[in-house]
């Protein structure tokens, strides 16, 4: 998707962040799980975790509690009041409540006016802050939109699906995520001209990651309760063959899209599964090391919430400067993966 000199054009202007309170070391982690800290150590230092954010198990904090200050941080970096917003979407797969989006809780905390249209993108795990993504530009590009930002929000609280799992799951994960305000806006001269997104799927694989009990196909019973099958199952070598190949394949197609070679990306986020995934998408795009930003050292796999945070860590720090292109890359559950790229704009007037 290319777009004229000139001509207004979807972009991220603020990203803001959210974490619950306590820091659990991997050492902690081997004692909420009952397990060596010699074997979590040598698990963590496969998928290259050294600490993640947990909430305390029961109700420290929700998903929506994220959400709301993931976006007010957002919002304070792209110096805009709440009020101004069209949309909120959350992109996550562990709402407060199950069949209740997230979203109207945050426009009700926000005191956003309720014509606002708020939405959650639940159930696509690791790929749903990139499809929320990819909704806003479709709609900010359509000639039928309302004009006015975009707020999305990628965040989950990972702990209760996780921490009971088989141990390499347990030390994978963590809690939090982060927030984009994402508007048109007029670039100067020398801002990247493209836009670009592909998404794929390939639902062969479906059981393959995924929460055995507790939806329709096999609804919770005490025995499902017994047997441990509302945590992750994930089966781990062909998770990662595919999710290097798809997420390589599809960055590929998402930069072919805004007209641009991967020399015209200045950051790569790719979603931070675990760091054998992440380097595994370096060697096969061959991409210079200095250009991928990674955070899973210290935050873990949040799932929806990995690339928004990651995005937003680097924008606070100042890594992330206005006009970069970004490329977001995840794959997650279903199969289903998907890349995005746009221009960090910065805080500016929304046109």
């Amino acid at each position: 998707m290319r777009f004229q000199e000139g001509e207004p054009r979807p972009g991220i202007i603020g990203a803001g962040s959210a974490y619950p309170r306590r820091v659990f070391s991997n050492a902690d982690v081997a004692n909420a799980i009952n397990r060596s800290r010699d074997g979590v150590n040598r698990m963590a230092g496969r998928i290259g975790v050294k600490e993640r954010h947990w909430v305390e198990l029961g109700g420290e904090v929700a998903t929506s509690d994220l959400a709301i200050t993931a976006i007010q941080k957002a919002l304070v970096s792209a110096g805009i009041s709440a009020n101004k917003l069209v949309l909120i979407s959350v992109g996550t797969s562990s709402p407060d409540h199950i069949a209740s989006p997230d979203a109207p809780v945050v426009q009700h905390a926000l005191g956003i006016p309720t014509n606002v249209r708020a939405l959650d993108l639940g159930n696509n795990a690791c790929v749903g802050f990139l499809h929320a993504i990819g909704n806003s530009i479709i709609e900010l590009t359509s000639r039928a939109r309302k004009s006015g930002p975009h707020a999305i929000a990628g965040v989950e609280i990972m702990t209760p699906i996780s921490r009971t799992a088989k141990p390499g799951i347990a030390t994978m994960f963590g809690d939090g995520g982060g927030a984009v305000i994402v508007d048109n806006f007029t670039p100067p001269k020398d801002a990247p001209k493209g836009i670009g997104m592909a998404f794929g799927a390939d639902g062969s694989h479906a059981l393959d990651l995924y929460i055995p009990a507790g939806g329709s196909r096999k609804p919770t019973t005490m025995e499902t309760v017994r047997n441990n099958e509302h945590t992750i199952y994930m089966n781990g070598d062909i998770v990662r063959d595919n999710a290097i190949l798809r997420m390589s394949e599809i960055a590929l197609e998402a930069i072919l899209d805004a007209g641009m070679t991967p020399d015209d990306v200045n950051w790569f986020l790719p979603h931070q599964a675990n760091m054998e995934i992440v380097n595994g998408v370096i060697d096969t795009l061959n991409l210079d090391r200095r250009r991928v930003l990674v955070n899973i050292g210290r935050r873990g796999n949040m799932s929806a919430g990995s690339i928004p945070s990651v995005l937003a860590d680097n924008v606070e720090s100042g890594v992330i400067k206005p006009y970069d292109f970004v490329l977001a890359i995840a794959f997650g559950a279903g199969f289903n993966y998907g890349a995005v790229g746009m221009p960090y704009a910065g805080p500016q007037r929304s046109t």
